[in-house]
């Protein structure tokens, strides 16, 4: 439904820079937070502790995209929990250490409906009550022709129609029907899908 689109072009419009972490159920507090890593130019066995991605960008105020927000495990959540709520801060046990937000700091979280599977869940309503929660609609052929065909002017609209339609029947006998595709499930074929059809036709 273009969650991820939208939230870039809200965070470019704003001239914030934006941090987008993909989760997923393999997803550890070290991934956000940082860990000891081996010291560059340090002698061997010489750790030092690094910030990840999510520590660096809530002290520098920037804007932080937590994508498949219900693919992440409960240890997770709750270590999200204290920047989320009034304390406004995490805690780092492995420095003894906590870091506050600043001001300027801000999270999105996008995630699809539970029922799609892949190990998605629906999430506490105490943690999403620490949200403002927008529901996006998924989006017609119409929305997906329009978008393609802004992107990429160089396809007549009936060649779009035509991959686009393709598109919508692959998904109905792979997701609907279960035709075929089953191993490896559950599958998807978006706008992501289609857009990267069209990189490769218009890069021959």
């Amino acid at each position: 439904a273009g969650k991820t689109s939208l939230v870039t072009a809200v965070a470019a419009a704003a001239g914030r820079p934006l941090t987008r972490i993909n989760l997923s159920d393999q997803t550890e507090l070290v991934d956000l937070f940082g860990s000891d890593m081996p010291l560059e130019g340090g002698g061997p066995g010489e750790f030092a502790w690094r910030d990840a991605a999510f520590l660096t960008a809530m002290q520098q105020g920037e804007w932080v995209l937590l994508d498949e927000m219900n693919l992440a495990s409960q240890t997770v959540l709750e270590g999200l929990n204290s920047c989320l709520d009034h304390r406004g801060s995490v805690y780092v046990p492995e420095l003894g250490r906590a870091f506050t937000k600043h001001p300027e700091f801000r999270i999105f979280a996008a995630q699809n409906p539970h029922h799609q599977g892949g190990g998605r869940k629906g999430l506490p309503k105490s943690f999403l009550n620490r949200f403002i929660k927008v529901h996006v609609e998924e989006l017609t052929g119409e929305d997906i022709l329009a978008i393609s065909a802004h992107l990429y002017p160089q396809f007549n609209r009936e060649q779009l129609r035509k991959m686009i339609r393709f598109n919508f029947e692959l998904h109905h006998e792979v997701v609907v029907k279960h035709s075929f595709g089953r191993v490896g499930a559950p599958w998807e074929f978006n706008l992501r899908d289609l857009m990267r059809w069209l990189d490769l036709l218009h890069t021959d």
